[in-house]
């Protein structure tokens, strides 16, 4: 198990300093209101004649429920990182791109790393420590956070699911986090 990783990653803010892995973004776009619609409790937008589900990291990365609206995404141009998880796309609002950089991830403990949000840390020359997103592990958690809707097709239709489904799929979520 090595003690260290060497990775290109973006490194963005969102009341902190986070990093990103290139492989697994898939483009940067900044959010119109042209393409943002508002399904059940779920902002989503619109791209390439896909339909992305944007993931409010404020909500997974401070540990609370703060999220900016469905007005302040749509009327601040908000920059969208394209991020893929097992194929499929999610856009994750940050508050800003810092740059590229080539890092080196170190391992942080289980007990400051309860939910699995982050691979590790890297601290810079000037003293400052930036987290490694865990992004499937953060589009699991999403998925399971807004359950109640399955997104069916680029129609934008949703379809509630069952209590019977939801545990279901706690679990596969489960089994999916061993994984990341």
């Amino acid at each position: 198990f090595p003690s260290h990783d060497i990775i290109q990653a973006l490194l963005i803010t969102n009341n902190g300093l986070y990093a990103v892995p290139l492989s697994e973004i898939r483009e940067i776009v900044s959010i119109t209101e042209k393409n943002l619609y508002k399904l059940g409790p779920c902002d989503i937008m619109t791209m390439h004649k896909e339909t992305i589900p944007l993931i409010h990291l404020n909500r997974y990365l401070k540990n609370d429920d703060e999220k900016i609206t469905h007005e302040e995404i749509a009327g601040n141009n908000h920059l969208i990182v394209v991020v893929e998880s097992e194929g499929k796309p999610y856009g994750l609002i940050v508050q800003s791109l810092v740059g590229q950089q080539e890092i080196v991830i170190k391992p942080i403990s289980n007990k400051a790393n309860q939910q699995g949000l982050v691979n590790g840390a890297t601290v810079f020359g000037d003293g400052r420590i930036a987290m490694t997103l865990n992004v499937g592990r953060i589009v699991k958690m999403y998925l399971f956070d807004h359950a109640n809707f399955v997104f069916v097709n680029d129609d934008l239709e949703a379809t509630p699911i069952s209590d019977t489904q939801k545990t279901t799929l706690q679990v596969f979520i489960d089994e999916c986090a061993s994984k990341y």
